[in-house]
């Protein structure tokens, strides 16, 4: 099959309905095939707190669009990688086995501070996570000091009491008497406290996103995974309540800003998603109290529609030209242009139907790009799309051949009787003739001049009987004509 591509630029989904009154169920088929496809994955560290020194476990899962946990569809290998704050690293290979939908590791945090860890799989369409954090350092043991007080209650009773005593008029002798003023704390506020700390040895937030160069899908589920750690010079925790205040171009933060890092704590997230598709900048504003920002302040996120769907016929014939269309959709199931050009490239796996051009891009204003399907071969064959960062379902079509050969051969017969009543001679041999020629005609039409003729009355199956008829009343000279057009003869 060869098949003539017709990018359609403005193709609304009523029209996408119309010309094709399976598409609905055909998108639902793959959404329902989607919700079963790894998406991405998601790391989590399964201790809260983490001390130099300790050994936590990290958990890998894999999820689908919706955020659900879906089974690995083979052996899903997986490349952990750790970064510390001296800038050494570790790299571990971490395997999901297929059926499973989560594996584990150890994490061994070797040094304080800020650590970053990111997990990648080596399979394509499936997202990397990543997830950032404070090491706290070991805390010292401190020791009390034994109180004067103390020493002294072990001895002499009267002993005591007399120290007990001095130590009360000293302590009348040096009290401060108030005025009615207030004493002003060391510092009013954090930010004071940073000012005064100089750049330097300042506190700062490291800002995240689990993925900042991938691609979301805009269902208002997929979301972008926005981080901020709190990182002091004492790897000590948020000595207030810090609000942080983000701006961007499209969706919606969840839970909305301000994010806030909690006294005591080190770290907040929020997530970015989209319903529709778009490409979405996110900055970062400012903190209160005000701290310096580094990282993923200023950022670019793409959220493309929720999934792609290959649509055609489950059945045609050796001589049709039934279009077979990929149709972009949303969240809920109903076409949507993408907002960008989109390369395609279809294949067949039985090469019972060939493509030309093997690629063709759907436009950024229209839902979908279609082709013409011309087969060359009976039985069946399966079409698949590949589209980046889409799972599409593959479409199985079965090319029946059955009525074209009975077409063929009445025609055939018709042309040789129709030879018969101007050429004479034998019944039985203007019929063979007929069949033969007939035949031989209809394989030229099928083979050669349906794959380079595009009208729809050539692509009409009734259009078979007439070629034959004409090859049937040719008889033997269709033999030569043949001959003639694959050049096994010369004139």
């Amino acid at each position: 099959m060869v098949v003539v591509l017709v990018v359609i630029a403005h193709l609304s989904p009523r029209a996408v309905a119309r010309q094709f009154p399976n598409a609905k169920a055909q998108i639902g088929e793959q959404a329902a095939y989607s919700a079963a496809q790894p998406a991405k994955l998601n790391l989590k560290l399964l201790t809260q707190e983490i001390v130099v020194g300790d050994k936590s476990k990290l958990e890998i899962a894999v999820l689908n669009l919706e955020n659900q946990r879906v089974s690995a569809k083979r052996d899903l290998e997986c490349d952990v990688s750790v970064r510390f704050p001296s800038g050494k690293s570790s790299d571990q290979t971490v395997w999901i086995k297929q059926g499973q939908t989560n594996a584990q590791t150890d994490f061994l945090a070797d040094e304080s501070g800020f650590v970053s860890i990111l997990v990648r799989p080596k399979e394509e369409n499936i997202r990397p996570d990543r997830i950032e954090l404070i090491v706290r350092p070991v805390s010292q043991p401190t020791k009390k000091k034994q109180s004067h007080k103390g020493a002294l209650l072990g001895s002499n009773p009267a002993q005591y009491a007399r120290a007990n005593l001095r130590a009360e008029r000293l302590d009348a002798r040096f009290r401060p008497v108030n005025y009615g003023f207030v004493r002003e704390p060391a510092y009013s506020s954090a930010t004071e406290t940073i000012t005064d700390r100089g750049t330097s040895g300042s506190p700062i937030l490291h800002i995240s996103l689990s993925d900042p160069g991938g691609t979301y899908h805009a269902n208002g589920t997929d979301a972008a995974v926005i981080t901020v750690v709190f990182e002091s010079p004492d790897s000590s925790p948020a000595p207030v309540d810090i609000h942080i205040w983000f701006k961007w171009t499209n969706g919606s933060l969840n839970p909305p800003q301000p994010l806030q890092i909690k006294k005591g704590t080190f770290s907040a997230t929020t997530q970015l998603n989209s319903s529709s598709p778009a490409e979405i900048r996110l900055t970062f504003v400012n903190s209160s109290p005000a701290y310096q920002a580094q990282g993923d302040t200023d950022v670019v996120l793409h959220f493309v529609p929720m999934g792609a769907a290959l649509i055609g016929p489950q059945q045609l014939s050796v001589v049709d030209n039934t279009p077979v269309m990929l149709v972009f959709y949303d969240g809920n199931q109903n076409p949507v242009a993408p907002g960008k050009n989109w390369s395609v490239t279809l294949r067949s796996t039985q090469s019972k139907l060939h493509f030309t051009p093997a690629r063709f891009e759907v436009q950024a204003a229209s839902p979908s790009g279609s082709a013409l399907l011309f087969p060359v071969s009976w039985g069946s064959d399966t079409v698949e799309a590949v589209v980046a960062n889409y799972s599409i379902k593959p479409l199985t079509l079965v090319i029946t051949g059955w009525m074209i050969l009975g077409l063929c051969l009445a025609g055939g017969v018709a042309g040789g009787l129709a030879a018969y009543n101007k050429l004479k001679g034998s019944w039985m041999w203007r019929i063979f003739l007929g069949i033969l020629g007939g035949g031989i005609l209809c394989w030229l039409y099928v083979y050669l001049a349906l794959p380079n003729v595009e009208a729809n009355i050539a692509h009409n199956t009734f259009s078979v009987f007439f070629v034959a008829l004409l090859g049937g009343y040719g008889g033997i000279s269709v033999l030569d004509f043949a001959a003639k057009k694959l050049g096994w003869m010369t004139a």
